[in-house]
């Protein structure tokens, strides 16, 4: 588990592709537009994934991820999180 203080950055545009798992707090996930302006992409809540999910299909939305609070999160590496969906898929077929 990884304490992030309100403000850090969690991931940002360009790093490895690993994910989080916001145990507790809130994560702010925002781009750059070309011309330099914020853009806010999304806001997660606990329970929920962070980071580049978009690699995972084969494309990249270039954002980066921040505390918007004190908050928790549990690194996945890529490797490990592509197995558990591989798993996932598996048991959801089987049903």
């Amino acid at each position: 588990m990884h304490t992030f203080a309100r403000g850090k950055y969690i991931i940002r545009a360009g790093d490895a592709a690993d994910t989080w798992y916001l145990v507790n707090g809130k994560v702010q996930v925002e781009t750059t537009t070309q011309n330099g302006k914020k853009l806010m992409v999304d806001t997660i809540c606990e329970d929920n994934y962070v980071g580049h999910l978009s690699n995972f299909w084969g494309q990249n939305f270039y954002c980066d991820s921040y505390a918007l609070v004190s908050s928790v999160l549990i690194r996945i590496p890529k490797e490990r999180f592509l197995k558990m969906m591989e798993t996932l898929e598996s048991a959801a077929i089987s049903i």
